[in-house]
């Protein structure tokens, strides 16, 4: 959207977002000045041994095990490279290789996705990932080749545009329903590309009403608390409204 002009053409003054919260009470909006979410980056690492029977493993150099490795050293970065107070996430997701429980398999494809919320350590963690990733499969006699994609920026709410939605909020829900975000969340969101563009602001329209509605985002039994959805339609046309008259 952004590439086809949409906040060009006509010019964006501010933009504005909501997202469903399950962690939050039903009928609730949560608001953050500043960081709110993080970036989002994923990984994949293909590390390649040499294929051999699983009877002769000395013969062959076994992926398995060199990616076994590599899993276990990624979660140093975090653990032992970062400051303890800086929020970061180093999370390997998928690891496929092999063919037969005999056979040492040439080669295994690991990926994975990083968090982070400072301009700083977005940039530092590529090469953290991939000094590890080439050290623990050279030691083995094999090889890691790493691509480092970046899918978003971190959300950063505007301050001027968040106070503008707080006081939308409480004409909307009252000010004891329009809570304040003490912590940013590690999850991610291409919103950040608008506010890239433009000031503004992001919201947590709240959802959870019960044991079922609480269960969080990507969870196999979510369930979304539908009558919460009016929450957010009202919130944003008050927005609307009030940002057009302020």
């Amino acid at each position: 959207l952004i590439r086809q002009g949409a906040m060009a053409a006509p010019r964006v003054d501010a933009v504005f977002g909501v997202h469903v919260n399950p962690r939050l009470p039903a009928g609730t909006l949560g608001l953050k000045t500043g960081p709110l979410m993080a970036a989002v980056d994923r990984f994949t690492i293909r590390l390649d041994g040499e294929g051999g029977h699983g009877a002769y493993p000395h013969e062959g150099r076994d992926a398995v095990v060199i990616a076994a490795e590599v899993v276990t050293a990624l979660q140093s970065v975090v653990a032992r490279r970062l400051d303890p107070v800086e929020p970061a996430v180093l999370t390997v997701g998928t690891i496929h290789g092999g063919e037969r429980f005999n056979i040492l398999p040439s080669s295994v494809v690991l990926t994975g996705t990083v968090r982070t919320l400072t301009p700083e350590w977005h940039r530092r963690m590529p090469r953290l990932i991939r000094q590890i990733a080439q050290g623990v499969a050279r030691a083995h006699g094999g090889r890691a080749r790493v691509d480092y994609e970046v899918l978003s920026r971190p959300v950063v709410n505007d301050r001027a545009m968040t106070a503008l939605a707080r006081r939308a909020a409480e004409e909307t829900v009252g000010a004891r329903r329009a809570l304040v975000l003490e912590r940013p969340s590690m999850g991610g969101e291409d919103f950040s590309e608008y506010l890239s563009k433009a000031p503004g602001c992001f919201v947590y329209v709240g959802t959870g009403a019960d044991a079922r509605t609480r269960r969080p985002w990507h969870h196999a039994s979510f369930v979304l608390h539908e009558p919460s959805m009016l929450t957010g339609v009202n919130f944003l046309t008050a927005l609307a409204r009030r940002a057009l008259r302020e």
